[in-house]
């Protein structure tokens, strides 16, 4: 991820007072026209953690993510990509429609709610 070009809201959220830890999104397209930054889907995802690292999720009404063995609790946000300002949302021959990826993407996302 180290050539991505992230939006300017990104790197003020990850300096915010009890961020933990930040997980963005890297969604890779096997299509060689889609964007590169955001991988066709036309969005960024961060992901910012404000509690943890914890052995199991998070309870309550809280928004979990799963990292290397690991749960945090914090926000999702979502951002159009600064590489193509969110054009690239189209459906080309051979790829993964971009809300399917989405779709994917957000299925990794775990909401607790004990």
């Amino acid at each position: 991820m180290e050539d991505k070009e992230f939006p300017p809201e990104f790197k003020n959220m990850m300096k915010e007072k009890g961020v933990r830890a930040v997980f963005v999104s890297d969604i890779v397209s096997p299509h060689p026209n889609h964007c590169t930054n955001c991988g066709g889907v036309g969005t960024m995802y961060i992901f910012i953690a404000t509690m943890g690292p914890f052995e199991f999720p998070p309870q309550g009404r809280i928004i979990s993510h799963f990292s290397e063995g690991k749960w945090w609790g914090g926000r999702g946000f979502t951002f159009p990509c600064p590489k193509c300002g969110g054009r690239e949302r189209t459906i080309a021959p051979g790829s993964i429609p971009a809300q399917d990826r989405m779709d994917e993407l957000t299925e990794k996302m775990n909401y607790t709610n004990i």
